[in-house]
This record gives C-alpha cells, structure tokens and sequence, in this order.
C-alpha cells in the first residue's frame, strides 16, 4: 500500500459488491494516521469489525484513526456535524464508507431515479465544498459495476464523480492479489498496482 500514493482533495475507490473496499479503505485509513489525523466513518459495520480487519494483517490500530459507526446518513444535519468534527478534531483525512449507503440510506429506488441522480449530485457537491472549505482530504468507497478491467465510466453513480474528483481508484480482486487501478491522473492514463491481500 505504501506504493500507492493518494492525491489531496476528493477521492473516489470504487470496486464490485464484496470487492474489498472496506478492506482497503481501513487498512489504507489506519497506514495514513501514523502520520495525521484520520476519521473513518461507516453506516454498515461495528467499529470492533473494523479495528479487526486491521489487526487481521497484524497491524496494530493508529492512535489518530477514529473509527465512528453512530453518524446518520446524509442530510443537512449530517453535513454539519461532519464539518464540525473536522474543525474540533482537526482531521486532515476523513473516509466515507460507503458512499451508496451515506446517500440513499442503503436502498435504491429504481422510480425516483432522476430524484436520486439529483441527490446523489449533491453528495458530490457536499464533499467538495467540505474539501475546499476545510483543506481536507475526503475518501469515499462506492460500489461499481465493471466488467473486465474497470474504467472512468463504472463511476455512473454521479456524473460529478469523474469531473469533481482529484483521484479516480478502482480496486479488481485477482485471487491473492488486489489490482489497484488510477483511472484519473495528470495525464489520463491508466497506471496499475498490486498488493498482496492476507
């Protein structure tokens, strides 16, 4: 993981449903608060699963990771108290995992689909702003529906995706090992990591 350097601003990881993206998330969260303040934030998991999956590698948990599982989904009250905890413990990293589950309470509702699209733009536009406002680094996990190798357009969540985010990553499990993949660089091409998963 050491290899794969994350961009500031926001950042999107995307990979298929059970695509180890709270594995990598968490274990990527806990590697950075050795050096600076972190917040996990999570909708679907207890914090004790999470510090599980990083001790499961033998790493121990960063005393500047803070792990939070009580935060609402999104709304206006959740975007506040996110920008207050920020400023109150001066976070530098703050990751969402995940974001279907932030925005939509964990269910689609395939009828209101353009009330969704809408929303589902103004999550964008909310970690943005909290980005620009609060010289953070934000990281959300998304679930993708890639075949093959992954690629800019599996990030059809929102539109904003590709054009707002500083860093575009998919992840492609490949037996042992996790492909890691940086669909949006400098210069627009594809570079591709691997890691060994334990």
């Amino acid at each position: 993981m050491e290899k794969f350097k994350l961009s500031n601003g926001l950042i999107a990881i995307g990979a298929i449903e059970n695509g180890s993206k709270t594995t990598y998330a968490i274990q990527l969260a806990n590697e950075l608060a050795e050096k600076e303040k972190v917040l996990y934030l999570n909708w679907t998991d207890y914090a004790d699963r999470l510090n599980h999956l990083i001790k499961k590698r033998g790493n121990k948990v960063n005393k500047n990771l803070d792990i939070n599982t009580n935060i609402g989904f999104f709304d206006v009250g959740t975007f506040i108290t996110i920008m207050e905890l920020i400023e109150l413990k001066n976070y530098s990293t703050i990751f969402i995992d995940d974001i279907n589950y932030f925005s939509q309470s964990g269910v689609e509702f395939d009828i209101f689909d353009e009330i969704n699209s809408n929303g589902k733009d103004n999550v964008i536009r909310a970690l943005r702003y909290i980005v620009d406002k609060l010289n953070v680094r934000v990281v959300f996990n998304i679930t993708i529906n890639a075949n093959g190798a992954p690629k800019l357009a599996d990030f059809a969540w929102s539109r904003l995706i590709i054009n707002d985010c500083d860093q575009v990553i998919a992840l492609n499990e490949n037996k042992n090992d996790l492909e890691i993949y940086n669909l949006k660089n400098e210069k627009l091409e594809m570079e591709k990591h691997k890691i060994a998963l334990i």
